[in-house]
């Protein structure tokens, strides 16, 4: 099983995320997931290696809450914000 599309929505009138994954067999899941479920399931924030962990957007939110920020090396030197310069660099 592949995973073909994964969207998160957040419902304010519930204060939930809709998480939707669809794999390309064909197969939906839908999750609810509560304020109180996120912060057990997610306590860690990664980040590519070109970003120093207190420059991490949400890094504050998520130490405050007893969670941990890291900064990864790059293994084979692939970083989004280096290929975003390189497109918008002039030719």
């Amino acid at each position: 099983m592949r995973l073909h599309q994964l969207k998160v929505e957040y419902e304010p009138e519930q204060d939930r995320l809709l998480m939707l994954v669809a794999t390309n067999e064909g197969m939906e899941l839908r999750l609810t997931l509560t304020r109180r479920f996120v912060k057990l399931l997610w306590p860690l924030l990664v980040k590519g290696g070109d970003w120093p962990a207190e420059r991490i957007v949400g890094a504050r939110r998520v130490l405050a809450r007893g969670g941990r920020v890291h900064s990864i090396p790059f293994e084979h030197e692939r970083s989004t914000t280096a290929l975003l310069e390189r497109i918008r660099r002039p030719a």
